[in-house]
């Protein structure tokens, strides 16, 4: 019985205060009890017998963010009604209990006021509750620190266990027997090592000794973004162009974007090899690359001087071509004719010829392919013979050629079936070693022509006085 009066006066009992002016009225629909942490609507109605008027309303109260208006102004025609919007939202730890708003509303032509004051009755269907919830940052960096109360608004003495969680961080309290109308307060660190910007939640579940959930409710804040990447740079100029490495590295605790810039050169004698770029504004150049936090990048360009280059390479092939023509021996196979018929011979030279030094242990190879036959009269050195399944393999132990010297070896070979179109002679080998490290040079092939094929025609040039 003792709270059966105040409850008769309870949700948004229209108390009049004031009343300046009788050519406007108030209407409100209310409830009796409202739940905590819910949302409701209340329609305030505006009555107006005389002119046409924007009337403004305003709404204080403590506390001051649980109840608000739709809008702060409400046009209203003469002899008509108009209707808005009062909003209530208790949050879920709230207390059970009455709370006074004053609600006043304003005709601004004649300055004529209509205030009301409204009893809202919150009801608390939880036995307990996480109250006075303090963070030590809401936009966070290393770390946050939580702490509050634990309060019994039950009728009962309670034993109860609180757990606070932050994604896989949580703390477990055994508050033991809490006694009716007492509170306990708590406090917790949790760590944001390593964790990305972004907004997160801390978590409170209360439970009592049946471990049945009498409470749940939830703190957000935000892990502010950290910016910072450091940036190195690394150049060297040579003979050859320039060389640059880039690199970033992102200490910031969020995923960043690395610009790696740089300005080339762009001469005409330089030519740019290196990674394709995001952008490029006359000679700068930018590489965009996304880092994770603690993660490195690094990457390379050169500018090289081409014309430097191709004078290398130009002195390497004269060089190379230098060498071979005056160091090494040379081999080539001639032949007297070109037209293959069947049962006449063709004799075959192989022209060796030594460059500037001496050759010791020449051995020299050569194959004739199947479709024909050696002729085992030589003109010079007789060769060793030996038969393959796919030709005839012969071979010259020639041993020591001098500096300067030459050497020719013949045969013959005789085609023992028609031909047609075009035959090749593969080319001949020889092997050498010069002071004993061995090397392996190689002729030219010859191509016959048998039936269906003429050789070309020699050119002859004639001088016409």
């Amino acid at each position: 019985m003792k709270r059966l009066i105040p409850f008769l006066l309870a949700v948004l009992i229209v108390l009049p205060i004031a009343a300046y002016a009788q050519d406007f009225s108030l209407t409100i629909e209310d409830e009796d009890e409202y739940l905590a942490g819910k949302t409701y609507d209340l329609n305030l109605t505006i009555d107006n017998s005389g002119p046409e008027e924007w009337f403004s309303i305003s709404l204080l109260g403590v506390p001051s963010d649980w109840m608000s208006t739709s809008t702060t102004s409400l046009k209203v025609d003469q002899g008509s009604s108009g209707t808005m919007r009062l909003i209530l939202s208790s949050p879920k730890d709230s207390k059970p209990g009455f709370y006074s708003y004053l609600l006043t509303v304003t005709r601004p032509s004649t300055e004529a006021k209509v205030q009301r004051q409204l009893l809202v009755w919150i009801r608390q269907i939880s036995s307990a509750l996480v109250t006075d919830v303090e963070l030590s940052c809401r936009q966070c960096l290393d770390s946050v620190i939580v702490s509050g109360f634990v309060d019994n608004i039950g009728t009962v003495d309670q034993e109860l266990t609180l757990n606070v969680r932050m994604n896989d961080q949580e703390f477990t309290h055994d508050l033991g027997l809490l006694n009716v109308s007492d509170k306990i307060s708590f406090e917790d660190t949790f760590s944001l090592a390593d964790m990305m910007p972004d907004n997160y939640s801390i978590e409170f579940e209360l439970k009592n000794k049946s471990g049945h959930i009498v409470f749940t409710n939830e703190e957000k804040f935000d892990l502010r973004r950290v910016k910072n990447i450091s940036y190195v740079k690394r150049s060297s100029t040579n003979p050859f162009g320039i060389f640059v490495t880039l690199g970033a590295t992102n200490y910031g605790n969020g995923v960043d974007t690395a610009n790696l810039n740089s300005t080339l050169t762009k001469e005409w004698y330089t030519v740019y090899s290196g990674p394709e770029p995001s952008d490029i504004s006359d000679n700068d150049y930018v590489w965009s690359i996304e880092l994770n936090p603690e993660e490195s990048t690094e990457m390379s360009y050169s500018e090289v001087y081409w014309p430097v280059i191709v004078l290398i390479i130009g002195v390497i092939i004269f060089g190379l071509i230098s060498y071979i023509q005056l160091v090494t021996l040379s081999i080539r196979k001639r032949v007297r004719t070109r037209k293959i018929e069947k049962g006449k011979p063709i004799s075959v030279a192989l022209h060796i010829k030594s460059r500037m030094r001496t050759a010791e242990s020449v051995v020299v190879k050569d194959f004739i392919p199947n479709g024909f036959k050696i002729t085992q009269k030589f003109e010079t050195v007789k060769p060793l013979i030996r038969k393959k399944d796919n030709g005839t393999e012969v071979v010259w132990k020639v041993g020591r050629i001098g500096k300067s010297e030459e050497r020719i070896l013949h045969y013959r070979i005789t085609p023992v079936k028609d031909f047609s179109g075009k035959v090749q002679l593969p080319p001949s080998k020889i092997r050498v070693k010069y002071g004993g490290k061995p090397a392996e040079e190689r002729s030219n092939s010859v191509v016959l022509y048998g039936k269906g094929e003429e050789p070309p025609k020699k050119i002859l040039l004639v001088k016409v006085e």
